[in-house]
């Protein structure tokens, strides 16, 4: 019995020795490890490590209708990428092409009329000439008769065969038709010019009124009118807001759908007065969101608030206080992994180096 007390108290001993051995070797350790997180906090109460607020903020631009109408369809939808020439909706344009073509139609219909009036003026002026060419040759066929029958009744006078006055009244007769006849070649010479005019000035008015080139200048318009009536991108981007719906009638100029130009994606940050003139351009800051806690970005910044450093100065020399907050903006090599939009911490880095963490994943990473 008591060999065996014995035996339990000498184990007892022994494992005592073993453990304070053991806690004695380890003690270098347990120093080097609360001097590391001493370090670590003294780090991270550093004034140089103080945390901004911002958000991811991209370049925006609206695709706008240029003809008023209703709209037909929307091509695109939220999410979708569209480049240059990009069909985002199309109008309505069955009216105003109907409405082309039917100027060209009535402008037909007009050259027509034209035309018949133009053929039934010509016949009728023909016809008036061809009656005074009949006139004149009906005048000079009876002029010739009364000349015989005057010479026949001044021989008959000479012999005083027959009264004098049958004579002088067929003398009369025959002066008054010579001088109609004489004035029927001028009518029907001004019959002739009136025709000649009035071809040349239908003529005119016909190669103004080309139907051919109304046809192509109508064709040329009803391109022109459906390019103007399709709404198309002018530029890379992602559809982030779709505004109006099919159906619905929309003015000149008035916004269709919204773009988001990725590749101007930026930080934007906002520090308070009392901290006006602590960050400069090209400064190394470290960017943090919920997703990213353990694993933060690296970025510069690239633009401070107009005249903050100014003010800053002047803060630091005079202690006067200041209002309000003042922007900066961060730029990353690659700002894929942040939402637009989504809050994001900035961490100034301190002087002798990146934080822990991310000094961590680069020695990892090495």
């Amino acid at each position: 019995m008591k060999l065996t007390q014995k035996r339990e108290s000498n184990g007892a001993n022994d494992t005592r020795s073993v453990l304070s051995y053991r806690l004695a070797s380890l003690w270098p350790f347990a120093v080097w490890t609360l001097v590391c997180l001493v370090t670590m906090y003294a780090l991270s109460q550093d004034g140089s490590s103080r945390v901004y607020m911002g958000y991811m903020k991209c370049d925006t631009s609206a695709i706008a209708a240029v003809e008023g109408g209703r709209l037909e369809r929307i091509a695109v939808a939220v999410g979708d990428q569209v480049a240059p020439t990009t069909l985002v909706a199309q109008l309505d344009d069955s009216l105003e092409i109907a409405a082309i073509e039917s100027a060209v139609s009535r402008a037909g219909q007009d050259l027509e009329e034209r035309r018949l009036r133009y053929l039934l003026e010509r016949q009728s002026l023909e016809l008036e000439r061809d009656e005074w060419n009949s006139r004149l040759a009906e005048n000079e066929a009876e002029l010739a008769v009364q000349e015989e029958e005057l010479e026949r009744l001044e021989s008959l006078v000479s012999r005083n065969l027959v009264d004098r006055s049958l004579y002088t009244r067929a003398r009369a007769k025959v002066a008054t038709l010579l001088v109609e006849t004489e004035k029927i070649p001028e009518i029907v010479a001004r019959l002739e010019a009136s025709i000649q005019e009035l071809g040349a000035f239908f003529e005119e008015s016909r190669s103004g009124d080309n139907i051919a080139a109304q046809s192509y200048s109508a064709s040329q318009l009803v391109h022109v009118k459906r390019a103007r009536m399709s709404i198309r991108a002018s530029s890379n981007g992602t559809v982030s807001e779709v505004l109006r719906r099919a159906g619905e009638v929309v003015d000149a100029g008035e916004p269709i759908v919204t773009l988001v130009h990725r590749e101007t994606a930026k930080i934007v940050g906002y520090l308070p007065p009392e901290d006006v003139g602590s960050l400069a351009l090209g400064q190394i800051v470290e960017i943090s969101t919920q997703r990213r806690l353990a694993d933060p970005l690296v970025g510069r910044i690239a633009s401070l608030s107009p005249g903050m450093m100014e003010l800053g100065k002047s803060f630091a020399s005079s202690g006067n206080p200041l209002s309000g907050s003042f922007w900066f903006t961060v730029e990353l090599d690659d700002a894929s992994s942040i939402n637009l939009g989504e809050p994001v911490a900035i961490k100034r880095v301190p002087e002798n180096g990146l934080s822990f963490w991310n000094w961590l994943g680069r020695s990892g990473a090495n």
